[in-house]
């Protein structure tokens, strides 16, 4: 497990010991949104051989 791993795991436990209803060092849905975004990128770059770009 990463370093980071346990960092969230002990964020975790404490958010629920303490009933937060959200975890603000988390990702959020935009940043996940993004990722897809650079995946999506990199398979079609993949399958079309040439740069593709990554629109916001």
């Amino acid at each position: 497990m990463a370093p980071h791993d346990y960092f969230m795991a002990h964020r975790i436990v404490k958010a629920l010991q303490n009933k937060e209803k959200t975890l603000h060092d988390a990702a959020g849905f935009s940043d996940g949104l993004m990722i897809q975004k650079v995946l999506h990128a990199a398979r079609e770059s993949d399958r079309l051989r040439s740069w593709v770009k990554i629109l916001p």
